[in-house]
């Protein structure tokens, strides 16, 4: 038994839903974006900033994640030319004097230009993730019209995307799940997707994980990046 079940919307409630929100994020995708992230996850902060262009494979992603002893570790993630590069540091001095790390892009590459849409992974791997959770899984959801646009808001049983991941063979989970639901709020103006508002229990690498976040998407110009300084 569920403890957590969700009494599911209608099928055809399902289909505009999973309709609605595929286009605003194809549309999304489509061009390059800025994003903007604050999370706690776990109880733990965390916030970035992402210039990313999917179509072009182009990243540069900035996540900040204060630690109790005051400082703050700083992750800089660039892809350019089909090449990854990491930079991690933990003081204003050590990201002053270190270069940039090459990593193998694939298949690391490919799964940033998707994570960092969703909060780099805390809610699912990517948007199709979500989109197919909901396309496959039971939930309730709240429709609200705004001018220009809509707030799609979805509950669903973090058990039964537990139960889906393991009999689907998508991700290996094991252990216990909080009895917590899992929340998202989509908000869409002119058809395209502009934020992500999640809380109680979502899924990284099978992992349940108490988050709460707010994801801002802004479309931009498009942009060029350089092959940042490299340690030899």
């Amino acid at each position: 038994v569920d403890p957590v079940a969700i009494d599911g919307v209608d099928e055809a409630t399902r289909s505009q839903v999973v309709a609605d929100l595929t286009a605003a994020a194809e549309a999304l995708r489509a061009q390059p974006v800025e994003i903007r992230l604050d999370m706690l996850e776990e109880g733990e902060q965390r916030s970035a900033t992402v210039r990313v262009d999917r179509e072009r494979g182009l990243l540069e992603g900035v996540l900040e994640s204060p630690t109790s002893r005051g400082s703050v570790i700083t992750m800089r993630h660039v892809i350019v030319d089909d090449r990854l590069f990491l930079k991690s540091t933990a003081s204003v001095e050590a990201e002053a004097a270190l270069d940039f790390t090459e990593l193998p892009i694939d298949p690391l590459g490919p799964r940033l230009l998707d994570e960092v849409f969703t909060a780099y992974g805390r809610l699912t791997p990517s948007l199709d993730r979500i989109l197919l959770l909901l396309e496959n899984l039971p939930f309730a959801a709240q429709v609200t019209d705004l001018e220009g646009g809509l707030e799609i808001s979805v509950v669903m049983s973090p058990i039964a995307i537990y139960n889906y991941y393991g009999s689907e063979g998508i991700e290996p989970v094991g252990g216990s799940v909080p009895e917590v639901p899992t929340q998202l709020a989509f908000r869409i103006e002119d058809g395209v997707l502009v934020g992500i508002v999640a809380a109680g229990i979502h899924f990284h690498d099978g992992e349940p994980l108490a988050v709460e976040a707010t994801v801002a998407y802004t479309q931009i110009e498009p942009f060029q990046l350089a092959i940042p300084p490299i340690d030899e």
